[in-house]
């Protein structure tokens, strides 16, 4: 098996087979289309949110640092474990779409723990305006180790999250 970025391997046959499909006759642009309307559909359902904007894009990449460009001001920091998939795979993507936020390093290991995630939040603000202002916990959903958080630890760390009024990045 070949567990690197699926950027770096071949299309799969079911994949060109509806792309080809979906390129039968002309339709209209800019999600207006048949097939983008029944996605958007599908995934409102999926996650319950019937009035949730649906963006797609191509990469991981770009839906990641997109979603964070949105909850995180220049100005604001991210939390994330030091294996969190967007410090340690994505080139400084992060930083740059957001408009220069840093990454807070949360914890030693690959998942953080709703103690080293309050640490770190109230670690930052403590600077005046020399320092960054708290922004959003990004969890890393299978982690880049191999490890998976359970419903209670992802349940415990947006809890610690909401509780500093911060959005959460899955």
């Amino acid at each position: 098996m070949f567990f690197a970025s699926d950027n770096s391997g071949p299309v799969p046959p079911q994949v060109l087979e509806a792309m080809t499909r979906a390129n039968a006759g002309h339709v209209a642009g800019y999600g207006a289309d048949d097939l983008t309307l029944s996605v958007t559909r599908r995934l409102r359902d999926l996650f319950e949110a019937p009035e949730a904007a649906v963006y797609l894009v191509p990469t991981g990449t770009a839906a990641n640092v997109l979603s964070l460009a949105c909850l995180c001001p220049p100005y604001a920091t991210v939390f994330c474990s030091p294996a969190a998939h967007i410090h340690e795979d994505e080139c400084n993507a992060p930083e740059f779409f957001t408009g220069g936020a840093k990454l807070t390093l949360v914890g030693d290991s690959d998942r953080m723990t709703p103690e080293t995630l309050r640490t770190a939040i109230e670690g930052e603000e403590t600077r005046g305006v020399h320092g960054p202002k708290r922004g959003p916990v990004s969890i890393t959903q299978l982690t880049e180790r191999g490890n998976v958080y359970s419903m209670d630890e992802l349940r415990a760390l947006t809890s610690v999250a909401k509780e500093y009024g911060l959005p959460v990045h899955l």
